[in-house]
C-alpha cells in the first residue's frame, strides 16, 4: 500500500462552546471516513482536527492558530481524531 500524507488547516468556526466545537469535528471526520474512487483506486481520507477556542485559548487569530496547530498534533498521535488545546503537559491530561 502506497499512502501519502497531505495537510490542510483554516479555520473553522462554530458558534457556541467546546462540545459544539468538538461535534463539528467529530462530522468532519465522520464524513471523511467514506471510502471514494478515483481513477478505480479506492481512496480514504482521514482527519487530525486541533481545537482552539475564542477567547478562552487566545485572544488573536495567530495564536488561536498556533494552539489549534499544537492540539493538532497531539490529535495526531492517536489517528483520525480530534483534541482541544489545553495549556497542561499531555501526561496531565490523560489522568485527569
Amino acid at each position: 500500500m502506497n499512502a501519502k500524507t497531505y495537510s490542510a488547516s483554516g479555520p473553522i468556526y462554530a458558534k457556541g462552546d467546546a462540545r459544539d466545537a468538538e461535534g463539528v469535528a467529530e462530522k468532519i471526520g465522520e464524513s471523511l471516513k467514506q471510502p471514494f474512487h478515483i481513477s478505480g483506486l479506492e481512496c480514504v481520507i482521514g482527519a487530525s482536527v486541533g481545537i482552539s477556542l475564542y477567547p478562552f485559548d487566545a485572544a488573536d487569530s495567530e495564536a488561536m492558530l498556533r494552539k489549534a496547530d499544537a492540539a493538532m498534533y497531539r490529535a495526531k498521535s492517536g489517528k483520525n481524531t480530534f483534541w482541544r488545546f489545553s495549556p497542561e503537559p499531555a501526561s496531565q491530561q490523560e489522568e485527569s
